[in-house]
């Protein structure tokens, strides 16, 4: 098994770099060009610009304490000072957000049975929150 690991990794090693140099030299493309080819991709200009909404929805990565922080020492009313008490794990958030033109846009996200909305239009904008 190791073994046959090892051959792998060996072709794998000779193999990648020519195959990335056969892909470079044909793609020799400016910056003009990939946007062209990525507006002629996605139905061309007048099909992008008729599109009046777009609306998203996935999860969003909220909380989370992966940095190191400086602790303050500051004791509580024990005198003992409080390790860090932020969550240490990511929670994920349910969101959808849409836009339509000319510059609207609604943002939707829940959190334990809660829903916050925040609405944008050119002329108001508005948060709500509701339970």
């Amino acid at each position: 098994m190791h073994r046959r690991l090892m051959v792998f990794g060996s072709i794998l090693a000779v193999a990648a770099p020519m195959l990335m140099a056969a892909d470079t030299a044909q793609t020799k493309l400016s910056a003009a060009q990939i946007v062209d080819k990525n507006i002629a991709a996605r139905g061309g200009m007048k099909a992008w610009r008729a599109v009046q909404t777009l609306s998203e929805e996935g999860k969003m990565g909220v909380g989370g304490n992966q940095r190191a922080t400086l602790q303050v020492p500051m004791p509580n009313k024990e005198g003992k000072i409080p390790g860090d008490l932020r969550p240490k794990t990511e929670v994920e958030l349910p969101f959808a957000m849409d836009r339509e033109r000319p510059r609207k846009s609604r943002f939707e996200l829940k959190f334990k049975g809660l829903e916050a909305e925040a609405i944008s239009q050119p002329a108001r904008s508005r948060a709500l929150f509701a339970g």
